[in-house]
């Protein structure tokens, strides 16, 4: 019986590869899909290329692949798979699917070159430095085509490129053309970068103690399938280029009929003085004539200056009207129509062309995006014909109301004037009616004020509506431009080979080529899986020695040998760090480990003892050569102590659960993270070795004590002697 390995996670990494929107083809019996993994660092540069080859099979069946790898590794079973040159065999025992890995060469040419930089407070900083800091970060990634891979990838699949930022370390995020989505506390940008083009974007952000997850680059070939006519679309594109003339003459027609409007505007804006100063008039006659009838005098020079004033408000509501019934006549929509079309622009057929030109152009903004801010132009112009109606039929119905307000009041006056005349001559024996009188003129004084304030608005509407025009004609200044530009543009389209060339383009080829090897030529999927690596900073202290740190705990721990294994293949993992002591010993005290327990780790009721490993089925990780480590310490010249040593994410001191691993483990020291790492390194056949300092004893009945300081000086100054020992 074949041990099935199960790799849920590989399952999920090649469902997360997949590009939004982009449907594989599907998988044929004993067709090939292809994923190609690569590690990139933080600047872009390629770390290690990987290749996962799936098949479809069948028990029996023997599976030939080629590509040419430094290394294969079956993913299924534990069966082995023959590697001869550029030549992988596998032989099925069982129905079903069959992955396997193939190493890459680190040379091997994708077909992205791929560029990161990073700029905080405009000055560049390396990316290894960039972790902690704070301040204004931009973030610049550039896609170009690398000439040293050879087939139709750049030109034939479109990448997704995916960056996410922690919220609550960036702020005031700005990435033009990225599709921003929130995933939990974080924001998640999406680029698609279509085939065939180079790509420079820049992301910017204020951020506080910066850190970020990995950028993806996701790649499959592209293939819109577009059922188009080369015939049909020629005819297309020459309606367009006709129309595109059309719409720039009429753009232009629209031009110089705003501006004939703008010129009424202005002379119609000058006349406003003289509506306002009529009306002006009228209100100081009115006060003229309230302050005379409040003084309650009825000399004959009061009465004189009582007729005078009514006179002069004769005058002036007759004023008022002439110019009421001038203002209705000029001012309407149909007014202004009616002086464009004079000037040979119809507004009516303007609007239909408009409608006409959008709807040609909707259909060839698909293959054409740039036609997208055309169509935006020709709804704006039809919006602002629409507004300039809406706009000139209310103030035409106000000038109305106005006009027949200032009728009725001319018309009327005369027989108010006439009992003011007939007052005044038989005021001297009818002094007791006076108060009458008052009482109207104050009535008609506050009437006329509210008259006079609606007048001052309908002039203040109608600087208004100059200005307004004049940003219409700013507005049909920037249409005439840009229909001009598209007249120009369309006019130099070739209909012939170019066009051929797009729709091509567009749908791609149905053959899919192979990237691990030409020799492979039933495929049915490739996809490319790019990632930068985050989370670990790595040192290289001396061209043969790599360090980094890889922080508190077993998950840190392991994610960071895991990254050091894959990225630089070490010969030897050594892991440094301090510990707890069972025992009573000096602080600084170096423990050589023999092997690392899981003590957190506890499956018995399962029925498995407490700390087994049930994937490998192990307790106890030893350590590598442990002959050869100590004799290296020998050399160093320091005293040191070996031991077995416990792992936990537990802080453990002075509790029962020390007493509780002494007892169950007999081990010497108990830290956080070793134990992860053994097993990592143990999983990928990796030698390991660990050396310990002591920074505290976890048995002491005492208050709590931990010298980190003390016991990580004495580490430190004995690690770099150890590694040249063990070379030497």
């Amino acid at each position: 019986m074949k041990q099935k390995i199960v790799r849920r996670a590989s399952a999920l990494v090649l469902a997360g590869c997949l590009l939004a929107g982009a449907a594989l083809p599907a998988l044929a019996a004993s067709a090939k899909e292809e994923v190609i993994y690569a590690n990139l660092d933080a600047s872009g540069t390629v770390t290690g290329v990987y290749a996962v080859n799936s098949f479809a099979v069948q028990a029996g069946d023997t599976v030939t692949d080629h590509g040419s790898y430094t290394a294969v590794r079956n993913m299924t079973t534990t069966d082995p798979l023959k590697h001869s040159g550029d030549t992988v065999t596998a032989a099925v025992a069982e129905d079903g699917k069959l992955y396997y890995e193939g190493t890459m060469d680190t040379a091997t040419a994708l077909p992205w070159l791929v560029k990161l930089t990073y700029t905080l407070d405009g000055a560049e900083i390396a990316p290894e430095e960039l972790g902690g800091k704070s301040g204004a970060l931009a973030i610049r990634l550039q896609v170009s085509r690398n000439p040293d891979c050879t087939g139709d990838f750049f030109d034939q699949y479109a990448l997704q490129v995916t960056m996410t930022l922690d919220t609550d370390r960036a702020h005031n995020i700005v990435a033009d053309g990225a599709t921003m989505a929130n995933v939990g506390s974080n924001k998640q940008l999406s680029y698609i970068l279509l085939p065939g083009s180079d790509s420079d974007v820049t992301v910017t952000a204020d951020v506080t103690d910066f850190a970020m997850n990995a950028i993806s680059l996701n790649g499959v070939k592209l293939r819109l399938n577009l059922d188009l006519d080369g015939a049909d679309l020629t005819g297309m594109l020459d309606r367009l280029q006709s129309g595109s003339v059309q719409l720039d003459d009429g753009a232009n027609a629209l031009a110089d009929g705003i501006a004939q409007v703008q010129a009424g505007l202005d002379t119609l804006n000058g006349k406003s003085g003289e509506l306002t100063g009529g009306s002006a008039k009228v209100k100081a006659a009115l006060t003229q004539m309230q302050t005379a009838l409040n003084g309650v005098s009825a000399s004959t020079d009061q009465l004189t200056t009582l007729l005078d004033a009514s006179t002069q408000i004769q005058n002036g509501i007759a004023q008022l009207d002439a110019g009421a019934a001038q203002l209705d006549e000029q001012v309407s929509y149909d007014a202004y129509k009616a002086i464009l079309k004079e000037n040979g622009l119809d507004l009516d057929q303007l609007k239909d062309g408009n409608a006409k030109a959008m709807e040609q152009l909707e259909q060839l903004a698909r293959v054409m995006p740039q036609l997208k801010d055309v169509i935006l132009l020709l709804k704006g112009s039809s919006a602002n014909i629409d507004a300039m109606e809406t706009y000139l039929n209310t103030v035409h119905d106000g000038v109305a109301q106005l006009h027949a307000g200032s009728s009725t009041l001319n018309s009327q006056y005369g027989q108010f004037d006439a009992g003011v005349r007939q007052l005044a001559n038989a005021l001297t024996g009818m002094l007791g009616n006076l108060s009458v009188l008052t009482d109207g003129v104050n009535q008609l004084a506050s009437q006329y004020g509210q008259l006079d304030s609606g007048l001052n608005a309908y002039t203040d509407g109608v600087a208004q509506l100059k200005a307004g025009v004049q940003q219409l004609t700013e507005g049909a200044a920037q249409l005439t431009a840009g229909t001009g530009e598209l007249r120009s543009n369309v006019s130099g389209i070739d209909m012939g080979d170019q066009l051929d060339s797009l729709l091509a383009g567009l749908n791609g080829s149905s053959e899919v080529e192979s990237f691990t090897s030409a020799e492979n030529t039933d495929v049915s999927a490739v996809q490319f899986a790019l990632q930068t690596v985050a989370g670990v900073s790595f040192y290289r202290i001396r061209p043969d020695v790599i360090a980094c740190i890889g922080g508190v705990g077993k998950v840190n721990a392991a994610m960071a040998a895991q990254l050091l294994i894959s990225l630089y293949k070490p010969d030897l993992v050594l892991n440094a760090g301090v510990a707890g002591c069972f025992e009573n010993v000096p602080i600084g005290t170096l423990v050589l480990a023999e092997g690392f327990l899981q003590h957190d780790v506890d499956t018995s009721p399962l029925g498995d003892p407490v700390g087994l490993v049930s994937t490998v089925n192990r307790v106890i990780f030893p350590t590598s050569e442990l002959e050869k480590a100590r004799a290296a310490m020998d050399k160093v010249g320091l005293p040191y102590r070996t031991g077995l040593v416990a792992t936990g994410d537990i802080f453990v001191n002075h509790c029962d659960r020390a007493h509780w691993i002494h007892d169950t483990f007999h081990p010497l020291l108990c830290e956080m993270e070793g134990g992860a790492v053994a097993q990592v390194c143990w999983r990928n056949e990796v030698p390991f070795m660990s050396l310990k300092s002591v920074s505290d004893c976890v048995m002491e009945d005492h208050d709590f004590f931990f010298n980190f300081p003390t016991a990580m000086k004495d580490l430190n100054r004995v690690v770099m002697a150890f590694v040249d020992a063990l070379e030497g």
